[in-house]
């Protein structure tokens, strides 16, 4: 298992951050429209080339967390996943 979804998945428990699965999908689906939004507002809504912004990396961090979040309460082992 990731050494980050062992890290979220204790934080999460630390912080009582538990919810659906449901709930979980839509958080992510949230983040990944806000780091949509950073490409829009980089590349003038494709206007320009891509370049990165200064919340890029912030949001790609909170799509990885919303990611590992999901994971959890699902018993998805993420490393297992990506390897097979």
């Amino acid at each position: 298992m990731y050494e980050s979804q062992v890290k979220v998945g204790y934080f999460a428990n630390m912080h009582k951050l538990h919810t659906s699965v449901e709930t979980r999908l839509l958080d992510l689906l949230s983040e990944l429209g806000e780091l949509a939004k950073e490409v829009l507002k980089s590349s003038a809504y494709g206007q320009q080339p891509f370049t990165q912004t200064d919340g890029w990396a912030d949001e790609l961090g909170d799509v990885y967390f919303a990611l590992l979040c999901l994971a959890d309460p699902t018993e998805v082992d993420l490393e297992a996943a990506l390897d097979a």
